[in-house]
């Protein structure tokens, strides 16, 4: 995934979404909208489930956030996501504070780039 190729973000596939929502730009600003509002309170619900110990809810959470970013082909955070998932249930909690700090870095700098891409389509 290289910044160079046309079409292509860091984060996520410009093409893919636009095709996903049929190039209806009021559409992509919605589906950007409601995927950028739901992000913050799923990873607060991932990093509290951690912090509990709740390694059921943290596995079901981090699930949650991979198929949430599959309409992007935003492949950063998918892979951050799919980590975390794996790591839940044997990982130490230094190796799940880590995936965590990746998962919160590639959800917000996929939000950042939606938001942008959608304020200019």
């Amino acid at each position: 995934m290289s910044e160079d190729r046309p079409g292509r973000s860091r984060s996520f596939d410009h093409r893919a979404l636009v095709e996903r929502v049929a190039g209806d730009g009021e559409l992509l600003r919605q589906v950007v909208e409601l995927f950028c509002a739901d992000t913050p309170p799923r990873l607060a619900e991932l990093a509290r489930a951690l912090d509990s110990g709740d390694l059921k809810l943290a596995r079901e959470t981090a699930h949650a956030l991979k198929g949430g970013v599959s309409m992007f082909e935003a492949d950063p955070a998918f892979r951050a996501a799919v980590r975390m998932e794996d790591l839940v249930p044997h990982a130490t909690t230094e190796e799940l504070r880590a995936a965590l700090q990746r998962v919160e870095d590639e959800y917000l700098r996929l939000c950042r780039e939606l938001e942008e891409f959608a304020a200019g389509f």
